[in-house]
């Protein structure tokens, strides 16, 4: 039950921050964090981290002010991506998971930025893309960063996060 309240505290713990510091670009997404290591240890079983990025895509789309569905897309492609890493990689090397949340972290924004682009028409991006890349690499490293509590976290008091 854990694993279904986590995202939201997280969420509103990453708001609070925000708030609290006056930062312009948060550095970390947590619901992309959770539901990435979990697509993570659970690759080969597809419904369940499919239904936990589709729960965290939805938590993502309904507190965020942007357009709804290229964030839930785009969690549920990275998602995918990580599950077949995860069938390459041995899946109980805990280390393992930052360089695959990276790699489906990156890769996720860059399909919202084109599902954004390719349905909704807005183009801002095309003339500052290295400021899109920038910034993509930082909040990939943020959310990287943001896995090594979250599975201490969850060995500690959520294990049906790893297990």
């Amino acid at each position: 039950m854990i694993k279904y309240c986590l995202p939201l505290i997280l969420v509103f713990l990453k708001f609070f921050i925000v708030q609290a510091t006056s930062l312009p670009l948060p550095f970390l997404d947590p619901l992309w964090a959770l539901a990435l290591m979990y697509a993570f240890f659970h690759g080969l079983d597809t419904r369940s981290w499919v239904l936990y990025a589709c729960y965290c895509g939805v938590a993502g789309e309904l507190l965020r002010l942007g357009i709804f569905g290229p964030y839930l897309l785009a969690t549920m492609l990275s998602c995918l991506v990580v599950s077949l890493l995860s069938r390459l990689f041995w899946r109980y090397d805990w280390i393992l998971v930052i360089p695959a949340v990276f790699i489906g972290f990156f890769l996720g924004n860059h399909i919202q930025l084109f599902l954004t682009t390719l349905f909704f028409q807005q183009l801002g991006w095309a003339t500052h893309y290295g400021f899109f890349l920038g910034t993509t690499l930082l909040e990939a490293l943020g959310t990287s960063a943001l896995v090594y509590p979250l599975y201490f976290f969850s060995k500690k008091c959520a294990s049906e996060l790893i297990a």
